[in-house]
């Protein structure tokens, strides 16, 4: 009896005979290496997020890089036999195979000379919709013959003898018939005898086309996911790939975490990192990026172990490092959570079209009532703004012992619905040079929507007459809550220096003229021995202020000096 070559075979047909193992269980295994190639991909993918297990992430890595290659290696093996056997059926072997096409045709299908035959019996209309199937002619008039829901034993279709078909669409006419040689193959496509036999030589191209997609995919997805946990790690990982996971990572005493970013790259913070402690001036991270994503994963830390820094003194104590400083342009930033900053929380500088969303910057223990004696935060900024266009600042919480958020230089700037816990408020402070204009001016402000609680002020204006000049032009403060601050609600200062003394008793100078400060349904609460409202502008430095609905309420009688809005209470007095 004529057997049937291995080829004959489908992905969902295994009944073969006399054919060598790795032929019969080629289509098999290629199907579980497969199933199982795509599993593995999906943890290795998901594992993080859903599992959240750095262990289960890494084991799915090296998994998925073992069945890749696993999978070329069987591909290769295969078309290699099969490029061995391309001539493989003997002359019986073909006559075998077109004599049981021919004995199916004769068999099975209706042969109509001048009229066409129907085939009876069950019909799949949800298959093949309704009365429209498709159907096979005789030998050689149009055919209006239809196939039965059960297909031949084989998974065959094939025409009689080389007559033509036309496919049924309901009960209306089809497109013009198409003529079909004698024998055929299923799914659709028909073959006449030599493309029947030449089938094996067109699956072993098709396999080589795949392993080649294969090998890319592995080779691209090796390049473009990287685990990192040794901080040795980092410089290659920033430089070779776009998705780089940043697990649990000690970054050593006195060296900082660069990211250096590839355009469009992804950081995923999935673990705690921890920064060793050393006097020494930072930062400890430094992020580098155009296009680039860096984010946090619920649980992770950021820590930079502030409390072994601390020493109420801030920046006129011991040598602390500033926490993190971005360079970015078009880039977000978001779910990060900063943990006990030694100083100076997230300086945004130089950066443009950027976003800073859901951060968590947690500075708490370092309060003067919590933190051991002498042991204090001081100059613990949450978020600083320099030379920086088109800035977003929103969706976020900040427990500090300075500025929630300062403003030092830049344009376009959108502060919005900032949670402050124990700061000295949403400020601005401007005129950090003495010969730059650029780096002392600041246009174009929106702080609003925040609260502000337990802060020294509420909101700090400050320009600093040790620099050279500059500006501020066009800011604007809106909806804003204050509950007990305990030295000013509102506080504007032209008379402030850089020095540990902060200028007090110190004539205002109008070198950054303040023009366009804008403040709209501003209210709250200040405690029993500080002022709702301080303000000392310089003789014309204070200009086209509008001042509307502000109740800030405190016992304490309120400053002002050379200007007097007219939506506050105060007392005018001269320095």
């Amino acid at each position: 009896m004529w057997k049937k070559p291995w080829y004959y075979a489908t992905l969902n047909n295994y009944n073969r005979e006399n054919v060598s193992p790795l032929k019969t269980n080629f289509c098999r295994t290629i199907n579980v290496i497969i199933k199982i190639h795509l599993h593995i991909q999906a943890i290795y993918i998901h594992s993080h997020i859903v599992m959240r297990s750095i262990i289960i992430y890494s084991l799915a890595a090296r998994m998925c890089k073992f069945w890749c290659v696993l999978t070329i290696g069987f591909l290769l093996i295969n078309v290699s036999n099969g490029n061995q056997n391309k001539n493989f059926l003997s002359e019986e072997d073909k006559r075998g195979a077109i004599n049981e096409i021919d004995s199916k045709s004769k068999r099975d299908l209706p042969i109509a000379s001048g009229s066409s035959k129907r085939y009876y019996g069950d019909y799949d209309s949800n298959r093949y919709g309704g009365s429209g199937y498709p159907h096979t002619s005789g030998l050689g008039n149009y055919g209006d013959d239809r196939r039965p829901s059960t297909y031949y034993e084989d998974d065959y279709h094939h025409s009689g003898g080389g007559g033509y078909s036309r496919p049924s669409y309901g009960s209306g006419y089809g497109p013009p018939p198409v003529y079909h040689h004698g024998g055929g193959y299923e799914d659709d496509h028909y073959y006449n005898e030599h493309q029947v036999i030449q089938r094996p030589a067109t699956m072993n191209n098709n396999l080589l086309v795949i392993c080649s997609l294969l090998l890319f995919l592995c080779t691209v997805q090796a390049r473009n996911q990287c685990f990192v946990t040794k901080f040795e790690d980092v410089a290659n990982a920033t430089k070779n790939c776009q998705n780089i996971l940043v697990g649990n990572l000690t970054v050593p005493a006195g060296k900082t975490l660069v990211l250096d970013l590839l355009p469009g790259a992804t950081v995923n913070f999935i673990g705690n990192v921890t920064f060793g402690f050393e006097n020494w001036v930072g930062p400890l991270m430094r992020v580098y990026g155009n296009n680039v994503t860096v984010q946090g994963e619920d649980g992770h830390i950021i820590n930079g172990q502030g409390e072994l820094y601390w020493d109420d003194l801030g920046s006129w104590g011991t040598l602390k490092p500033k926490f993190m400083i971005v360079q970015a342009n078009a880039s977000v930033f978001k779910n990060l959570h900063l943990y006990h900053a030694p100083m100076h929380g997230v300086a945004i500088n130089n950066s443009h079209n950027v976003v800073f969303t859901n951060f968590l910057i947690d500075n708490a223990a370092g309060a003067e009532n919590v933190a051991p004696l002498g042991h204090a935060g001081h100059n613990t900024d949450g978020f600083g703004v320099n030379m920086s266009t088109n800035v977003v600042i929103k969706d976020s919480r900040v427990y500090n012992q300075d500025d929630c958020v300062v403003l030092n230089s830049g344009s376009n700037i959108h502060v919005t619905n900032m949670l402050c816990y124990g700061s000295h408020g949403l400020s601005l402070s401007v005129g950090f040079s003495n010969d730059s204009v650029a780096r002392n001016s600041l246009t174009n402000a929106l702080i609003e929507n925040s609260t502000i609680i337990d802060a020294m002020d509420g909101i700090h204006v400050k320009t600093h007459i040790d620099a050279g000049v500059g500006e501020v032009t066009n800011v604007t403060y809106r909806n804003i809550v204050m509950l007990g601050s305990y030295k000013f609600g509102i506080s504007v200062e032209q008379n402030y220096t850089n020095t540990k003394s902060a200028g007090k008793g110190a004539i205002p100078l109008n070198n950054i003229p303040i023009t366009g400060l804008n403040m709209y349904n501003i209210k709250g609460t200040v405690q029993n021995k500080a002022q709702p409202y301080y303000i000392v502008c310089a003789q014309d430095g204070c200009l086209d202020w509008d001042w509307d609905d502000i109740s800030v309420y405190g016992e304490k009688e309120s400053s002002c000096v050379n200007l007097h809005p007219d939506a506050i209470s105060c007392t005018d007095y001269v320095l």
